[in-house]
């Protein structure tokens, strides 16, 4: 059985995905919903763009 990759690999996954069709303005909304997270977990894990 194939397990789901952990919440931070997707999230980095999605990120490098959206960053390389939208540039660093990609939305923070987009890269959560493609790594299937909230928002909120993103900036828990990574704080700021800053």
């Amino acid at each position: 059985m194939e397990s789901t990759p952990p919440a931070e690999e997707r999230i980095l996954q999605a990120a490098l995905r959206r960053f390389a069709v939208d540039g660093l303005s990609a939305p923070l909304r987009a890269v959560a919903q493609d790594a299937g997270v909230s928002a909120g977990l993103i900036i828990h894990h990574y704080g700021s763009r800053a």
